[in-house]
């Protein structure tokens, strides 16, 4: 779910003029990194909504005694959590490394928690040019475990601006010491145009760990969207009893926008990685409002600008999504509150300007100290703020002007990329620019929970707790990193 905003460039040539060239190229808001990522954005999650027969929400708890199996092998079990490295992207996207196939194939893939199934380009459509995928694209003709469950109907997953499509199967996946066979498979056969703009040889596809429904196995999520009721490989996992604990958990590193950094995260399997994070995880559920449980989405209480907290509307909810970069909230709340206050700033006007054609904000670097602080609060625990200070609020990058100069652009890491959810209410997108602030748990215990807890290293946000809608000043109950704002990713074109 990573946002691609490639009008950058436009947007800083149009901050020293009006009107941006009008030969410049904007792809607008699709999953996507500088060198290219994509799986979830906002018209995916429209999309999905529309698919799906919205209802009032129900918190029970799943009974996991009658959670059966599914038809899968493993030839490894975890008896205690496994910590695995992830590639951090430039902090636009965040990756694991995984074998694929018999014998085992390398290959790379998003590690993106607002969507469900996997997916890898295949040699064929790479040599064909089909697929920019990396250079050892997964080849099917050389696994012994492949098998083709198409019948030659391709299938196909949509982005929003992107999609892909290929032959659903199931193969064999090795994460880790973990192996489990007849995991299901889409083997991409063509991306197309802006897929292939964005993937750029950096990786080889996308490893879904939405929540799904949990692990009731009777849910349908999605009823006139099949795909989106597959379950993802950690599902398969919990269900053969190979992990410690059914959870998962993550740490988003900061890497430096300007490199990659192939050890800038971690995801713990069956439980969490202690040494990331100091204190209580802060759990909150699932709701299953938004599309019937498929995505890790909590709801939002209220929401505090430099520190004066205003409750939002009933059925606000967030999708906690590592792979969106950046933090969606709806347009009225942008346009109304935030981006007000982000101009007013704290004791002087900031001179942030809104290129509403991009979807972006850009803030004179010199002036970010005067941004106001960013928190959010969450139903169960309305009074508990995840705070983002100032200096985090902005995404640093190096892009060309309009004369072809290089400067540094200061990119707001906040924008109205939300969607309605019909009578379900409104869905936020909390992406990597918050995650990156905080240790994430993701339990599928007590029906689906999501966790927050300080990070033991770059603490740099704060869990505030705050009285009244006055601003009166906040009571300090621990450090969290919490609005993790790397803005979206650039390319040139």
């Amino acid at each position: 779910m990573q946002f691609v905003l490639i009008g950058l460039t436009a947007a800083v040539a149009a901050s020293a003029s009006p009107a941006p060239d009008s030969g410049v190229f904007k792809l607008t808001v699709m999953q996507g990194t500088a060198s290219g990522t994509y799986s979830q954005d906002p018209q995916r999650i429209a999309d999905m909504i529309a698919s799906s027969g919205m209802h009032d929400e129900v918190n029970s708890a799943v009974d996991l005694s009658k959670v059966q199996p599914q038809d899968f092998k493993a030839a490894a079990s975890v008896l205690e959590p496994l910590n695995l490295p992830l590639y951090n992207g430039k902090d636009f996207a965040y990756y694991i490394d995984f074998q694929l196939g018999t014998p085992g194939q390398n290959q790379r893939v998003l590690a993106d928690t607002g969507s469900n199934e996997l997916w890898v380009g295949s040699a064929l459509c790479n040599a064909r040019r089909l697929c920019a995928d990396k250079l050892d694209a997964f080849n099917e003709a050389k696994s012994t475990s492949f098998v083709d469950l198409s019948k030659s109907v391709l299938s196909n997953v949509t982005y929003g601006k992107g999609s892909v499509v290929g032959y659903q199967s199931t193969e064999t996946v090795q994460v880790g010491p973990v192996v489990v066979q007849k995991t299901p498979l889409l083997l991409v056969q063509q991306e197309d145009s802006n897929i292939l703009k964005q993937n750029n040889r950096s990786f080889n596809g996308i490893m879904g760990l939405a929540h799904v429904g949990g692990l009731d196995t009777t849910t349908i999520v999605a009823p006139n969207n099949p795909a989106a009721n597959i379950k993802t490989v950690v599902h398969n996992m919990i269900n053969l009893g190979l992990l410690a604990q059914p959870m998962f958990s993550m740490w988003l590193g900061s890497g430096g926008s300007e490199e990659d950094t192939p050890n800038g995260g971690e995801i713990t399997l069956g439980g969490v990685d202690a040494s990331r994070f100091t204190g209580a995880v802060n759990y909150f559920s699932v709701s299953k409002a938004v599309v019937n449980g498929y995505y890790w989405s909590i709801q939002v209480s209220q929401l505090a600008l430099g520190g004066k907290p205003k409750a939002m509307a009933d059925k606000t909810f967030a999708i906690i999504d590592s792979g969106t970069t950046f933090i969606n909230v709806d347009k009225n709340t942008f346009m109304n509150m935030v981006l007000p206050a982000v101009q007013a700033g704290t004791s002087q006007a900031t001179g942030a300007e809104y290129f509403a054609e991009y979807e972006l904000t850009l803030v004179p670097c010199e002036n970010v100290q005067y941004l106001p602080s960013f928190a959010v609060s969450f139903s169960e625990k309305s009074n508990m703020f995840f705070t983002i200070n100032t200096s985090q609020l902005v995404l640093r990058k190096k892009v060309a002007d309009k004369l072809g100069r290089v400067v540094e652009a200061c990119i707001l890491g906040i924008t109205p990329g939300a969607v309605s959810a019909g009578n379900a209410g409104t869905v936020w997108i909390l992406g990597e620019m918050f995650l990156r602030r905080f240790y994430t748990v993701h339990s599928f215990s007590e029906g689906g929970r999501v966790g927050f807890a300080l990070l033991s290293t770059d603490a740099t946000g704060t869990i505030t707790a705050i009285g009244s809608e006055k601003a009166s000043s906040a009571k300090l109950v621990s450090v969290v990193s919490v609005l993790c704002l790397v803005a979206a990713a650039l390319v040139s074109l």
